[in-house]
C-alpha cells in the first residue's frame, strides 16, 4: 500500500475525511462496536457535502465532539492493499486536525466508545498502514513543546503569519523580545480574520494571509495565567501597506535578517515555525 500527500488536489477527487484529534493534549481514538482495535475518526464523504462538512459530521458521530477547532492539513491518497483495505485505483481524502474542548455524554454511531491516550498506541490499530502514515504527516507539520503535567490547562488558540522580504522576516519587537505577527483568536474568528485584526492592532499594517506552514503547541506555566496551553497556527503572509497607527504602542514592526530571526523569537515554538517556513520556502 502506498500513501501519498499533496499540497492540493481537485475537490471532486476527495472521497474521505480523516481527523487527527486531541483533547487536553491527549490523542483521541475510537473503538467500533464490532472491533477490538483503535482508529482515528473519519469516513466517507456523502452526496452534497463539502469535505469540511464530512470531517465535522464524522468527528461528531464517532467521538461526540461538539466544541473544537478544525484545521485542514493536506490532501492524501491511498493506492494498493494493506490486507484490510484493498484497491488498485488511487483514492483521495483530506486530512484534518481537531483540538476538542467538549464532548457529548453519549455517542450516536457505530462507535462503542472513545479513548484518550497520553501517547500513540504502539499496536492494535484498525488501519495501521494508512492511519499511522496520516498521523506521521500530522506530526511533521505539528510539534508539541513542554511537558504536560496532570493538571487542568488553559487552552488558547492563535494564528500568525511569517512574511518574507528577500532575506528578511517581518516580526514585532516588544519589551519582552521578538514575536511573530498575530495573536489569540477571539470568539468565532477564522484564522485569517484573527491575523488581519492582530496585525492592524500590533503594527498598523494590512496583510495578506497565504498558505499554511505548520502548527505548534506548548504546555507551560504562565506567571499570571497559571498552567497555559497555547496552540498556534502559522501561515506565509505578505505585508501590504500601513493604514493606521498601531493600537499597541510598545509593539514595533521590524524586518530582521533571517539569520537573526532564527532562534530569537521569545516563544520557542515560533523559532521552530520559522525553521519550517524556511524549509518550505526553499522547496518552492
Amino acid at each position: 500500500m502506498i500513501v501519498r500527500f499533496y499540497d492540493k488536489t481537485n475537490d471532486e477527487l476527495l472521497k474521505f475525511a480523516v481527523i487527527v484529534a486531541k483533547s487536553e493534549g491527549k490523542w483521541i481514538f475510537c473503538k467500533h462496536k464490532e472491533r477490538s482495535t483503535y482508529e482515528i475518526p473519519g469516513g466517507h464523504r456523502e452526496v452534497g457535502e463539502t469535505i469540511e462538512e464530512t470531517a465535522r459530521r464524522e468527528l461528531y458521530e464517532e467521538t461526540g465532539a461538539i466544541k473544537y477547532e478544525l484545521v485542514p492539513i493536506c490532501p492524501y491518497s491511498v493506492t494498493g492493499t494493506d490486507g484490510i483495505i484493498e484497491g488498485k485505483e488511487e483514492t483521495f481524502g483530506m486530512l484534518f486536525y481537531a483540538n476538542v474542548t467538549e464532548f457529548e455524554k453519549e455517542l450516536h454511531s457505530e462507535m462503542e466508545r472513545i479513548f484518550l491516550f497520553d501517547s500513540l498506541p504502539k499496536e492494535n490499530w484498525t488501519y495501521p498502514v494508512i492511519q499511522k502514515a496520516l498521523v506521521n504527516r500530522f506530526l511533521y507539520e505539528h510539534k508539541i513543546f513542554g511537558i504536560k503535567e496532570n493538571v487542568k490547562y488553559m487552552d488558547r488558540e492563535g494564528a500568525y503569519i511569517i512574511p518574507f522580504n528577500n532575506e528578511k522576516i517581518g516580526v514585532v519587537k516588544t519589551p519582552r523580545g521578538y514575536f511573530l505577527l498575530g495573536g489569540g483568536i477571539d470568539g468565532n474568528e477564522e484564522h485569517e480574520e484573527c491575523i488581519k485584526r492582530e496585525c492592524l492592532e500590533e503594527t498598523g499594517y494590512s496583510v495578506q494571509v497565504c498558505e499554511k506552514i505548520c502548527t505548534a503547541e506548548t504546555f507551560t506555566y504562565h506567571s499570571s495565567l497559571g498552567y497555559f496551553h497555547p496552540i498556534q497556527h502559522y501561515y506565509f503572509g505578505t505585508i501590504i501597506k500601513k493604514i493606521q497607527e498601531p493600537v499597541e504602542s510598545d509593539h514595533v514592526f521590524v524586518w530582521l535578517d533571517i539569520d537573526k530571526a532564527k532562534g530569537n523569537m521569545h516563544p520557542q515554538m515560533q523559532n521552530w515555525a520559522i525553521e519550517q517556513a524556511i524549509l518550505l520556502r526553499k522547496k518552492q
